[in-house]
């Protein structure tokens, strides 16, 4: 992939949102960091960019040109402090957008999370009966594809300890399945017949993921990225290093 630049499109917006108080990692430290791998993605939420989310409203904005806007449900709490994030209170928040991912290719979820508890069948992002990515159980990370097979990674304090913020990539080529952990391949198995199913739901975040409906997650959202392509493992650790001293 090449590398595609959303800097100005990320700070030329800051001038209409002056009356905010920004985050310390948009001043000299964001720009002396590597500038993130963006090309082909399709959607692209930042809890710290006032372009995403200004501070108020029932929308987080998209900040590609695809308008894959989401609706914010339920009243999750949101702060420019301390990383910048959406809070899920596992009881009814969540984020509905009208991103389908049916029969694509291929696909990348890029998600920095801070989980607070784990339980059944509670999804993070994905497409209920497409791709469905979240904690299958307690102790289960589970990326799920209809028909182009699936992974369980099992987790603990330490393998993915709670109360901590994690970059977490989840990746279908078509012929393989793949987990990143903070720029760490976990997971590569062989799986996928090429094209991925389709379904009428659409991609969800925090709920609407496993099934079509409850199943809430539990913890803090700061960043999803779409891409209807495979991230490398370079670009990865890339975008790992571009934003880890955010969090």
């Amino acid at each position: 992939m090449r590398t595609f630049f959303l800097n100005f499109f990320l700070f030329s917006h800051f001038f209409l949102f002056s009356q905010i108080s920004l985050p310390t990692f948009y001043g000299i430290q964001s720009k002396n960091n590597p500038s993130l791998e963006l090309d082909d993605i399709v959607l692209y939420f930042d809890a710290g960019n006032p372009a995403s989310y200004p501070g108020n409203g029932n929308t987080w904005f998209d900040l590609t040109s695809n308008n894959n806007d989401g609706t914010i449900i339920g009243g999750p709490i949101h702060s420019f402090n301390n990383s910048a994030y959406f809070y899920f209170d596992g009881l009814n928040d969540r984020i509905i957008t009208n991103l389908s991912i049916s029969g694509w290719n291929a696909f990348t979820f890029e998600i920095w999370i801070k989980y607070n508890s784990t339980g059944s069948r509670e999804g993070i992002v994905g497409q209920n009966d497409v791709v469905e990515f979240g904690f299958i159980n307690s102790s289960t990370l589970q990326l799920w594809t209809a028909g182009d097979g699936s992974f369980n990674w099992g987790i603990n304090n330490n393998t993915l300890p709670a109360n901590t913020w994690h970059h977490i990539v989840a990746i279908g080529t078509g012929s393989k399945l793949k987990l990143y952990v903070n720029g760490v391949q976990k997971v590569s198995i062989n799986a996928g017949n090429g094209t991925y199913a389709s379904s009428n739901y659409k991609f969800n975040i925090a709920r609407g993921v496993f099934d079509g409906g409850g199943n809430y997650f539990n913890g803090h959202i700061a960043v999803v990225r779409v891409y209807n392509d495979d991230l490398t493992q370079d670009e990865i650790l890339k975008n790992y290093n571009s934003e880890v001293n955010r969090f």
